[in-house]
């Protein structure tokens, strides 16, 4: 009878149990730093779970060079282990209270589905789930843990995990303004040892297979050297952040193109809302998203020079949105209609600028980076740049002035509302101009343009109250004025900069 042998798989990795502990320490810090970033609606605890999706593809990426599995089959393993997990992890932080797999699992595909009909199907400019961004970034940190794992076990190139994972991780940390120098830190230091140890392990094989002597002295002498310069290389990196002024990063964002920033801004109803992240500065795209959170940069756009003489400083304009869909604005963008340097912009057109009460203001405006909107105050009159005016409606209403993009500076003249006693507009002048508005204007502008459902009952009672006080007979002057009033009444509201709670 013959006799029966049990094969007990190898459960050790070739390089190790330390090599598989480095490898999840750097996965680990990636994964923090995302959670740390708070990427989803300014709430922390809702990626907590990021770090046992990057803990997951570790295991994938080790536990199948380790058994003998060929690399598509521990991707496949791995991904079909994703497809599983993710979605019950993700759905546990929709479902606090927890449920069974298949409610759970169910909750993440309707998230999901929801946020495809909002932006996709309805191309609405944000949705209201959120399900789906921590789909997706739990996906995404999973994928990028285990082709790091299986880079360091199965292909035993470390390097390559190294560089993905540290492409990430600074990639993360240039995103956000939270400082995340600690998870840095940790990333380096499990990264180096990882390098250490692999090529320790690869000069133990050699002297085994040469017989050139104990594998053991080498281990000790590389791992000590290793330690000792580590320790030094991560002591003196952080003095050098701590006194360094140069900030070599200062500007990656401020030389970016303006078509740059309008591309991140046709992605963003895509990315998560996050309160942390860095601003972009200011864009002005077909669309303007409605956002809980405004994250604001004090960095400069734009250096105005203007006259002393100017006692205040007029309201400045780049583009004029019409369209409101309770998500976001969004104006027509059309193309523009070319004009030498000098010529009058509105010339002909439904938005033609009447000089009576009116006066000249003339600015110089120096652009901080390349921009191709031209910034005016009002409604402007010329440029001394060829520039291109975009119009919409058959009239020709004004909806922005754009030139070749550039960040040398251009002078606008623009046509301001003069004194009273120069003819310019007066109290009783504005409410008697009445509201026999033109019907293009109307159709452009007017109350059918708005959504039904665009006011909720918050903001209807406060419109009603607004009415109220501006009184029954109160002309569309005193509506705006007593509304512009209320609304910078600090006693009435509480600004903040994050409401996505």
């Amino acid at each position: 009878m013959p006799e029966l042998r049990w094969t007990r798989l190898p459960i050790t990795p070739a390089q190790g149990w330390l090599a598989f502990v480095l490898v999840a320490a750097m996965c680990a810090s990636l994964a923090w730093s995302l959670d740390d970033a708070i990427l989803v609606m300014g709430d922390g605890d809702v990626t907590d779970f990021l770090f046992w999706a990057a803990l997951g593809g570790v295991v994938i990426g080790a536990v199948g060079p380790t058994v003998g599995w060929g690399r598509w089959t521990t991707h496949l393993i791995g991904a079909a282990f994703a497809a599983l997990l993710i979605p019950l992890l993700v759905g546990w932080i929709l479902i606090p209270d927890g449920a069974s797999p298949a409610v759970l699992f169910g909750k993440t595909t309707e998230s999901a589905v929801i946020a495809w009909i909002d932006l996709v199907v309805n191309q609405d400019l944000s949705t209201f789930q959120y399900g789906h961004h921590l789909l997706v970034l739990g996906l995404i940190l999973w994928a990028s843990t285990q082709f790091a794992s299986y880079a360091a076990f199965g292909h035993r190139r470390p390097l390559n995990a190294v560089v993905a994972i540290g492409l990430l991780l600074l990639g993360n940390m240039l995103l956000t303004s939270i400082d995340q120098l600690l998870f840095l830190v940790i990333y380096s230091v499990a990264a180096l040892f990882l390098l250490v140890r692999f090529h320790t392990f690869d000069e133990q094989s050699d002297w085994v297979r040469r017989r050139i002597g104990d594998p053991s002295a080498i281990s000790g002498l590389y791992l000590r050297g290793g330690s000792i310069f580590i320790a030094m290389a991560v002591v003196g990196s952080l003095l050098l952040t701590n006194v360094a002024a140069s900030a070599p990063l200062r500007g990656v964002w401020t030389d970016m193109s303006g078509r740059v920033l309008e591309v991140a801004r046709a992605l963003e109803p895509f990315l998560p809302s996050s309160g942390s992240g860095r601003s972009l500065g200011p864009s002005f795209g077909p669309n303007a998203r409605i956002t809980g959170a405004w994250t604001p940069n004090n960095d400069p756009v734009l250096t105005i020079e203007i006259s002393p003489d100017e006692s205040d400083f007029p309201y400045l304009a780049a583009v004029v949105y019409h369209q409101f869909d309770n998500t976001g604005w969004r104006r027509s963008n059309p193309d523009p209609f070319g004009r030498e340097a000098g010529a009058e912009l509105l010339g002909a057109t439904a938005d033609q600028i009447s000089l009576d009460g009116r006066r000249a203001l003339v600015m110089t405006i120096t652009p901080e980076s390349s921009r191709s909107e031209v910034f005016t105050p009002t409604m402007p009159f010329s440029v001394n740049q060829a520039a291109g005016v975009m119009l919409i409606g058959d009239g020709g209403y004004f909806e922005g002035v754009r030139r070749e993009s550039s960040d040398a500076p251009y002078t606008v003249t623009a046509l301001v509302p003069d004194t009273e006693a120069n003819g310019g507009p007066t109290e009783s002048a504005l409410r008697a101009a009445g509201t026999d508005y033109p019907p293009e204007i109307l159709a452009l502008y007017g109350p059918d343009t708005v959504a039904d459902d665009a006011l909720g009952e918050a903001s209807q009672a406060l419109l009603s109250e607004i009415r109220t006080l501006a009184g029954v007979r109160a002309t569309p002057y005193d509506l705006a004025a007593t509304t512009t009033e209320f609304l910078r009444d600090s006693g009435q509201f509480i600004f903040d900069e994050d409401v996505r709670d």
